[in-house]
């Protein structure tokens, strides 16, 4: 049993507003409420992990901060025991943190594997999980800190490594289209001299006109080009994504091309100050490789 219960369930009580940032309800029965949730909660959490303790204040705090739906719920619909192993394993507890990786390793294979059953890819994804479930970042705190105790923590795990397997799968594919853009532009500089020479000396003024040119884009154009140069979805993707037909998203590709070509031309046109048999080379250039070319500038912060 707890000692001295009403002084330490209010000491929850204050941990857990002062995380949240919010008052306290003004009305008494429903501040009980939540006094009563909390010491319930912590008192699961000791008893499911009597291995390491969490005192209830860093408790309460943590409950606060990852957004746990203390207030209007029963105790019961509440992770308690997941959620004191998080928030152990945050603290940094050596203890917490090798139970929390020992417990859950078993369920990656049946999230990861319908994408990769290798081992060196499953340990790939492992390996960044606990990375970014545990370390907090620059610009972000640790994922594991978001997770609020609304599930099974090893769900939560499951999908957190599924997420993670499908965008390494992802990223590798766009790198794959882009080393074949690299090596497409290549094979077409060496079969054409004259578009070796443009490529050569009038790069940085093309890839600035282009790159300007797709900045102009609106954002509904720019991300449905995007999608398909360089994440590589098909028309039919798109249109599922947008709900609308492909045939309408191939009007907006084609209306973001013929958009692109022309303010592209007309910034070269301003600014470039070329001849003009080399700019009518250029301008089919821009023309004739738009995709391969814009796939290449998008691979940059546009």
């Amino acid at each position: 049993m707890l000692h001295s219960l009403p002084r330490v369930v209010a000491r929850l009580a204050d941990a857990y507003f002062a995380a949240r940032g919010a008052s306290p309800p003004a009305a008494p029965a429903a501040l009980d409420a939540v006094e009563k949730t909390l010491a319930d909660l912590w008192i699961r959490g000791r008893a499911g992990h009597p291995e390491f303790g969490v005192d209830g204040a860093s408790f309460a705090a943590h409950l606060g901060h990852c957004g746990a739906a203390v207030e209007g719920l029963g105790s019961r619909e509440i992770h308690a025991e997941d959620l004191y192993l998080c928030c152990a394993a945050l603290i940094g507890d050596e203890v917490a943190v090798r139970a929390l990786r020992d417990r859950h390793q078993a369920v990656l294979p049946a999230y990861v594997g319908p994408i990769d059953r290798a081992r060196p890819f499953l340990d790939e994804v492992e390996q960044r999980l606990w990375d970014s479930a545990l370390i907090r970042a620059a610009d972000r705190p640790p994922k594991l800190a978001s997770y609020s105790g609304k599930g099974p923590l090893v769900a939560w795990i499951g999908v957190a490594a599924q997420r993670i397997a499908l965008m390494m799968r992802r990223s590798e594919a766009a790198e794959k289209r882009a080393l074949g853009n690299v090596a497409a532009e290549t094979r077409s500089a060496l079969a054409d001299p004259e578009l070796a020479f443009i490529k050569e000396n009038l790069r940085e003024p093309f890839e600035s006109a282009l790159k300007q040119a797709i900045a102009s884009l609106d954002d509904r154009q720019r991300m449905i080009y995007s999608l398909h140069i360089v994440d590589g979805l098909t028309v039919e993707r798109i249109g599922t994504m947008y709900g609308v037909s492909h045939t309408t998203i191939s009007r907006w590709l084609a209306s973001a091309r013929a958009d692109i070509v022309a303010e592209a031309r007309r910034l070269l046109e301003r600014d470039a100050h070329i001849a003009a048999d080399e700019f009518d080379s250029l301008a089919r250039l821009l023309a004739s490789q738009l995709d391969l070319s814009s796939s290449l500038v998008l691979a940059k912060p546009v």
